[in-house]
């Protein structure tokens, strides 16, 4: 059986979602700005095989060494361009924070838009191209889940103020985000709360 929790940064507001089977000891994980909590969170025999990276923003890889040392074997999913992101400190804005995170030679796959990774025998997570917050961001669908990282807060106007920030981009990824769901999805953001479709105001972000 297939569980997803939300567990808060411990430093940011960013969310890290477990995604755990009852029948493995595989745990797979979405973005990591978290880290203790997380820990704190798993069944102690279970092993974190995998992380996937909505974006390269700080807040949502601020723990990223510290996974790769708890399990040096880990593998990372996301785009070619949050691979990028992560070893440079100004683009995933480490630097104004004075901590500068830069990270090479990971395990690192590169996906892109519709692109599935079997997760366990029963099932598979899809990505989703969803620019706008920032460029090569993605969203994922998993089951009745989407994790939206940034491009879909909770009735929060999208931020595109940032380097590749662009608004018309924001607007197609939340009617791709949009077209993927329905009120049977938990939709899991990278802040806030999870919600389902219905308690998403779509014209805040649509002038459709």
């Amino acid at each position: 059986m297939l569980k997803v929790q939300k567990i808060q940064s411990e430093i940011f507001n960013s969310n890290v979602y477990t995604i755990t089977s009852s029948e493995q000891e595989e745990v797979f994980l979405i973005d990591c700005g978290g880290f203790e909590p997380v820990i704190d969170s798993l069944p102690k025999t279970v092993i974190v095989s995998g992380i996937f990276l909505t974006h390269y923003h700080y807040d949502h890889i601020y723990f990223i060494k510290n996974w790769i040392d708890r399990y040096p074997n880990v593998k990372f999913y996301g785009s070619q361009i949050t691979l990028e992101g992560l070893s440079n400190p100004k683009r995933n804005l480490s630097f104004y924070h004075e901590d500068p995170i830069e990270v090479f030679g990971v395990d690192y796959q590169v996906i892109t838009d519709a692109v599935s990774v079997k997760l366990y025998d029963y099932t598979s997570i899809t990505a989703f191209l969803s620019e706008g917050h920032c460029e090569g961001s993605l969203s994922f669908l998993l089951d009745n889940y989407i994790f939206t990282g940034d491009a879909l807060i909770p009735n929060i106007p999208i931020v595109t103020k940032l380097k590749t920030g662009d608004k018309e981009k924001a607007k197609d990824s939340v009617r791709k985000i949009k077209s993927l769901v329905n009120d049977d999805f938990t939709i899991c953001p990278g802040h806030l709360e999870t919600f389902k479709y219905k308690e998403v105001k779509w014209n805040l972000y649509l002038n459709d």
